[in-house]
C-alpha cells in the first residue's frame, strides 16, 4: 500500500481495543518520524487516490494514510479491518443535550 509522502502515514500498524490503530507515524507536524502512536477510535476508512490507499478517519478528527500493517498483526486481519471499516457508515456521537441554564431565548423586535 503506497501513499503520497505529504500525508500523515502510519506504518507497521495494528488494531487494538475500541478500533484504535497503533503504529509508527510519519509526516506528522511536530513529531519525529517513526514515533509510535495510538489513534483515537477509527470511525471510518476510505480508499483514496489512484492506488486506493486506505485512509483512517478518527474520532479526534485526524486522517491517517495506512501503509503496511505489522507482521505480527497480519495482512489478513489488516485487510478485514479495512474492508469492514470502509463499508460502515461513520459513527457519529449523538448530540449532547444543552444545559438548560446555558440556553438562550431569541426575541423578535417588531
Amino acid at each position: 500500500m503506497s501513499q503520497p509522502d505529504q500525508h500523515q502515514t502510519i506504518r507497521n500498524w495494528a488494531v487494538t481495543g475500541n478500533s484504535r490503530i497503533v503504529g509508527s507515524i510519519y509526516n506528522r507536524p511536530g513529531h519525529v518520524d517513526g514515533k509510535t502512536i495510538m489513534t483515537s477510535p477509527v470511525l471510518q476508512i476510505r480508499l483514496m487516490g489512484e492506488s486506493n490507499t486506505p485512509v483512517a478517519f478518527t474520532e479526534s478528527g485526524n486522517a491517517y494514510w495506512l501503509a503496511e500493517p505489522s507482521v505480527a498483526f497480519g495482512l489478513d486481519k489488516a485487510e478485514t479491518f479495512v474492508w469492514e471499516m470502509s463499508r460502515s457508515e461513520p459513527t457519529i456521537a449523538p448530540p449532547r443535550k444543552a444545559d438548560p441554564m446555558l440556553e438562550t431565548t431569541f426575541m423578535r423586535m417588531g
